[in-house]
């Protein structure tokens, strides 16, 4: 008998497979939040909604009171990121303004979050791939030069899209799918 030996990567590729975020009114992920600027006092306002095959995710950006940000978050869950090598999304947005997906560890405010920006024409659906290792770390906010380290993918426990582009007014996007790949 003759046995052939199969690499344990390509063996992955078989049992790892991509899992979505998928919205709209009859999905059982209707559990994401919005957290605006004012937790720092900021006078941000957005909001979530759902329609038939989409969260619509819409408000407006101050800029008084040191404000200037609105955001959306997953509840925290034990993501397993690791065994991915990206994240695609299907999104639309009215105004065609840079957002922002976050990847988030469960750790305080202050401490390191990953970013990656991605922007859509106006009013047309976009499939925006981004692959985990782009992603850029950004402490409070501010980009420290550095990129997400494999070692800190594992510790991923929630995701988000944040509006901070220092430009106040009306913004809506409306996010069909997020999906691990």
């Amino acid at each position: 008998m003759k046995f052939s030996y199969i690499s344990i990567p390509f063996l992955m590729t078989f049992f790892i497979t991509p899992f979505k975020f998928d919205f709209g009114t009859n999905s059982k992920t209707q559990d994401w939040y919005v957290v605006n600027d004012g937790v720092m006092g900021g006078r941000s306002q957005s909001s979530i909604n759902y329609n038939d095959q989409s969260m619509v995710f819409s408000g407006t950006v101050s800029l008084e009171n040191n404000g200037g940000f609105a955001s959306l978050r997953s509840p925290y869950s034990n993501l397993q990121l690791e065994n991915y090598t990206g994240i695609r999304m299907r999104v639309k947005s009215e105004t065609g303004r840079k957002f922002q997906l976050l990847l988030e560890k469960k750790t305080p405010w202050y401490m390191p979050t990953y970013k990656h920006d991605f922007k859509t024409e106006k009013n047309e659906w976009a499939i925006i791939e981004m692959p985990i290792k782009d992603f850029f770390e950004t402490r409070i906010g501010n980009p420290t030069g550095k990129k997400i380290q494999s070692k800190d993918i594992p510790a991923i426990q929630r995701l988000g899209i944040i509006l901070y582009d220092k430009k106040a007014g009306d913004f809506k996007l409306e996010i069909d799918y997020i999906e691990i790949y």
